[in-house]
């Protein structure tokens, strides 16, 4: 979700602002959504969350697996 507001300060000069909330800012908002079905936001802010919690387990996968050794050739198995 961004948001970007585009002005112009004179005639051929424009300036963008990023008016993209913040996930602490916005969390409590789609909690009230996601919480009252009869909402107008209901179906949008349990998609985004949704979305948000494929995105964090993916992260979380990834971290798992980039704070496991790496060992680019395994060592060949030993005779017993």
């Amino acid at each position: 979700m961004t948001t970007r507001i585009i002005t112009k300060t004179q005639a051929h000069d424009t300036r963008e602002i990023d008016c993209t909330p913040t996930w602490s800012a916005i969390l409590p908002i789609l909690l009230h959504a996601a919480a009252n079905p009869r909402s107008a936001g209901h179906d949008g802010a349990m998609s985004e969350l949704r979305r948000m919690a494929a995105l964090a387990d993916s992260v979380a996968e990834l971290e798992a697996a980039l704070a496991a050794p790496w060992d680019p050739e395994p060592e060949p198995a030993r005779p017993a």
